[in-house]
């Protein structure tokens, strides 16, 4: 079974623009070696970001893209549990963060984001 690591919203992004120069070196190399997956929720944030005009693409393009290029692949975790897992996750008020990082919690996976205030609570995300 292939290692797996999960991606957040902000790089999810990046991956779909192939803005590579906004991703680390460390990254990169996870992204190659790793199968990825992603939450639910990141199309939630998605569409939001899109509503609010942050992004141009709705969630399905993006994610049907990604699928085909890299083979990204959307976590199964059985939502409750992810809830209950979140509810824990009193150090940010963010709940797509909260979500994103429960999804990885349970999997004691890799978390590739950019997010400081994940990135200084969750031991397994990466930058």
């Amino acid at each position: 079974m292939a290692k797996e690591a999960y991606v957040d919203t902000h790089l999810l992004l990046w991956l779909y623009s192939g803005d590579l120069g906004l991703i680390s070196e460390r990254v990169k190399v996870i992204i190659e070696t790793h199968e990825l997956l992603y939450s639910p929720i990141v199309k939630l944030e998605i569409q939001y970001l899109k509503e609010i005009n942050k992004v141009k693409e709705g969630p399905m393009k993006i994610i049907e893209s990604l699928t085909r290029e890299i083979g990204l692949r959307e976590s199964n975790i059985n939502f409750a549990k992810i809830v209950d897992t979140s509810i824990k996750l009193t150090w940010t008020g963010d709940p797509f963060d909260r979500l994103i990082v429960s999804n990885a919690l349970i999997k004691n996976s890799i978390l590739l984001t950019k997010d400081e205030t994940i990135l200084n609570n969750y031991k397994k995300s990466v930058w």
